[in-house]
């Protein structure tokens, strides 16, 4: 049976049409096909970029504690410089008030030795001279800071006045202060005078 070249174009027309679309059908279905793969890949990769993340994170920690120690560091030279001056400034009118008021700054060991200080002091009969010093932080030195602990020596000038007829006794001294953490803040543990003149 002859066709005329019309019908023939048309059917071809048609069958092009129908490979097209079988081809697009067999590159929609091979396309789909990967997608599992793909979003495996994906996981794969968000598993490694999580993996990158903690390793940035970890160095990222190491610097947060780099900087913890850093403002610790900066933090404790605040609380001893502070301390320090407060600690040995007094006089015998203000009843030990150089040491109780500090004790929100003292770790519970402290505070106990602190009071037994305190009362084994106010204990002894006076002589009802008059006897005050003042002691101003000249220099401050971190000798050892843990996570957990630290030490840190305060050079100071210190003056007295009562002591000498001539007027004002002045003299340096060392305070060695221990350092705690009690629930995540830092607390002076032990404070050590050292022999006066000592730089």
């Amino acid at each position: 049976m002859d066709m005329n070249p019309q019908t023939r174009r048309n059917i071809m027309i048609g069958a092009a049409v129908l490979v097209v679309l079988f081809i697009g059908a067999v590159v929609w279905w091979l396309v789909t096909r990967q997608n599992a793969p793909v979003i495996n890949q994906a996981n794969t990769n968000t598993v490694t970029q999580n993996a990158d993340v903690v390793i940035i994170n970890t160095v990222t920690n190491q610097a947060a504690v780099t900087n913890a120690a850093v403002t610790d560091e900066v933090a404790l030279v605040r609380l001893a410089n502070l301390f320090t001056e407060r600690y040995g400034s007094y006089s015998t009118e203000a009843s030990f008030k150089n040491i109780t008021d500090l004790k929100v700054y003292m770790t519970k060991k402290m505070q106990v030795v602190s009071d037994s200080f305190v009362t084994a002091q106010k204990s002894q009969s006076s002589t009802g001279s008059f006897l005050a010093t003042t002691t101003s932080a000249l220099s401050t030195r971190v000798d050892a800071l843990t996570a957990a602990k630290a030490t840190i020596s305060v050079s100071t000038q210190r003056r007295e006045t009562g002591t000498n007829i001539n007027g004002t006794n002045t003299y340096y001294q060392v305070l060695i202060l221990d350092f705690a953490k009690e629930g995540g803040a830092w607390l002076i543990d032990n404070a050590t005078w050292q022999a006066k003149g000592s730089l």
